[in-house]
């Protein structure tokens, strides 16, 4: 059903907004041409901030492809004659902001287009933007648009947890012998050790266990101001018991 609305610079705009399974919206603009909005997928905003960026592509996005914005797409948009390419990401927060300069607009092969085209299609897609916001079924794209998502960020993070273990790992364990060697020394002076003795060591399985339970602690403290008692013993409970020292609170 083709809706009809008033831009911010007072231009009438119609369209059409076709929703998929992949939860994107296509906005088919008359006289103009496609605008395929979803949020933005790659962003590294926490959790709670990803909703307010935007990933939009010159052009009608067909299929499970995630990304390619350097692609030209059919259907692209015709804005004062210019063909626009390519894509754009940005915060809704910079919707507001007069002259256009929070959307990037190219043209086909790569070049910056005029400002008047680069205004002209920023009030068009604030008003696309602002009716994606407000549908009644945003809330069941974005999850549908997540769920498309998980398997390649799921990878991602797996890489990056590999990553960053190579590079940790080593470290720890050589903090976990310095720790013990002073405890030597001050041993020999008949000092007690100003730090525990026992320094999570990841190459172990004991330490992996304790660096598990410092971690998931971490992530509970904040997500939640206030733990209950009750909940951090659950959280213990489960690493003694993946150290094989299962806790009787019967």
């Amino acid at each position: 059903m083709q809706q009809q609305v008033m831009t911010a610079a007072g231009r009438r705009l119609a369209f059409t907004a076709t929703p998929d399974e992949y939860g994107r919206v296509v906005y088919q603009v008359a006289k103009v041409g496609a605008f395929t909005v979803e949020p933005d997928a790659y962003s590294r905003a926490p959790d709670d901030d990803t909703g307010r960026r935007v990933y939009l592509r010159y052009g009608r996005v067909d299929g499970p492809i995630p990304f390619y914005r350097d692609q030209d797409l059919p259907d692209a948009p015709v804005v004062c004659t210019v063909v626009l390419a390519g894509g754009a990401t940005f915060g809704v927060e910079r919707l507001d902001e007069p002259g256009g300069r929070w959307l990037s607009v190219c043209r086909v092969g790569g070049a910056d287009a005029p400002d008047g085209t680069r205004r002209r299609t920023a009030d068009i897609v604030r008003a696309l933007v602002t009716d994606w916001l407000a549908r009644d079924d945003h809330e069941e794209l974005r999850g549908f648009h997540a769920w498309h998502l998980a398997p390649s960020r799921i990878a991602d993070a797996g890489h990056n947890i590999d990553r960053l273990h190579r590079v940790i790992a080593p470290r720890m364990s050589e903090l976990a012998a310095e720790f013990h060697r002073r405890g030597q020394q001050l041993a020999i002076r008949g000092e007690a050790p100003a730090e525990p003795a026992q320094f999570p060591d990841p190459q172990t399985r004991d330490g992996q266990a304790i660096l598990a339970l410092h971690a998931e602690l971490e992530r509970l403290r904040r997500q939640h101001r206030r733990l209950h008692a009750a909940d951090i013993a659950e959280v213990v409970q489960r690493w003694l018991g993946a150290l094989g020292l299962p806790l009787d609170v019967a």
